[in-house]
């Protein structure tokens, strides 16, 4: 039986194609950087830069892993060099990135779960999606993940991270056999799941060699029926903007009906030039507001800054609302659970004032926005209290 190794087109060109989010999950000692090392070392020989972001390894001893000197292989040491937040990490891992903006790159994280404990856990969901934001707008080939169990329960965050990741590989060992057995299978994830069969494999100084597929061909089409059975992607990492103008019914009451239809036609005009300015788009028109949706956080900021202001230059005040979270696409409209919570937070708003979630907050890295804590609010309909933040500066535009 023939050895496969992690260049065969059948598994690369499924797990793999550009600007996919790859998880690899197992309990310690299964294999996952030896899964890891194989997907660097093919990148090398395709002549793409590998990126790699360590938490549980110094990026000595990670070089060392391959016994070779080249400019394409480079390493954010985060074992060391502990970063001060998410948007530390995105910093640093994007500077590397940057460098050769015509080259493919391969970026590994690992891994993942100890990245987790370093911050908020539930930070690791919007900072993994608000990666494939950046990544593809970039030359990048591929994100990959390695989901380490340092100090966090494996299955929890796969189960956490599911919707969010193209593929989840996942990693065992097989006690029933003669002589135990690694194996892995291949998990689709974003909108429903389907699995191959177990695949033992074994490490050895060559790479990771397969049994069981009998050729590439075979393999090939195994993991296209897998792919093929999965639903088209109707969902999408999203900053989510909510605006209104606060008190409608007693400011209506307090003008005469045409200055108040002339007040709300001058927010949804200026509106729609800060929309085309920062690339933001309108989901729907509310009675007093709107929700719109951008590809990034900073956009949706600088955005709602903007629009404030100026509506504030034409007599009048409106307040804005903003988080970021995975939102499903629903015909020309979207839902989910951080469309509610964009609500609730502009709900929560003063008049003037631009109110963020923590998690919003922590994936901006511009340091030119600042923001002001509004501590711990309940939001209605929605379990638990959130921590928000007011926007207190922005660069001016």
């Amino acid at each position: 039986m023939p050895g496969f190794k992690m260049q065969i087109p059948g598994l690369e060109g499924h797990l793999f194609p550009p600007g996919t989010i790859v998880l690899l999950t197992a309990r310690p000692g299964l294999g996952k950087s030896a899964f890891a090392r194989q997907f660097c070392v093919e990148g090398l020989k395709e002549g793409h830069r590998i990126v790699a972001a360590l938490t549980d390894t110094t990026a000595g001893q990670f070089r060392k892993q391959f016994g070779v000197d080249t400019a394409n292989l480079e390493a954010v040491d985060f074992l060391t060099e502990k970063p001060k937040g998410v948007h530390d990490v995105s910093d640093r891992i994007h500077e590397l990135i940057g460098k050769t903006p015509n080259q493919p790159v391969r970026l590994i994280v690992d891994s993942l779960s100890t990245l987790g404990t370093m911050f908020n856990p539930a930070l690791l969901a919007p900072w993994l999606l608000d990666q494939r934001a950046k990544l593809l707008k970039q030359n990048i080939e591929v994100l990959a993940l390695v989901n380490y169990a340092t100090g966090i329960n494996p299955t929890s965050i796969t189960r956490s991270l599911h919707p969010f990741a193209d593929v989840i590989l996942q990693m065992r060992i097989d006690e029933s056999k003669q002589q135990p057995e690694r194996q892995f299978r291949v998990f689709v994830a974003r909108g429903a799941s389907h699995s191959i069969n177990w695949i033992p494999f074994k490490i050895s100084d060559s790479g990771i060699e397969y049994g069981m597929i009998q050729s590439e061909t075979e393999l090939d089409s195994l993991l296209r029926t897998v792919s093929r059975n999965v639903p088209g992607h109707h969902r999408l990492f999203a900053t989510v903007l909510f605006t209104d103008i606060p008190g409608p019914a007693e400011q209506a009451a307090a003008l005469s009906e045409q200055t108040w239809k002339d007040r709300q036609n001058k927010h949804f005009d200026l509106l729609r030039q800060e929309l085309g300015l920062f690339q933001g788009r309108v989901i729907f028109r509310t009675g007093n507001g709107v929700l719109a949706i951008f590809d990034r956080p900073e956009q949706a900021v600088l955005c709602a800054c903007n629009l404030r202001d100026k509506i504030r230059m034409n007599g009048f005040e409106i307040r804005a609302g903003l988080h970021v979270g995975e939102v499903q696409l629903v015909g020309d409209n979207i839902a989910g659970v951080a469309v509610h919570i964009g609500a609730r937070i502009a709900s929560g708003a003063n008049p003037g004032e631009v109110l963020v979630s923590s998690t919003l907050k922590e994936l901006v890295t511009s340091l030119e926005i600042k923001f002001s804590d509004r501590g711990f609010l309940g939001l209605k309909g929605i379990p638990g209290e959130w921590h928000l933040y007011a926007v207190s500066a922005v660069p001016h535009v």
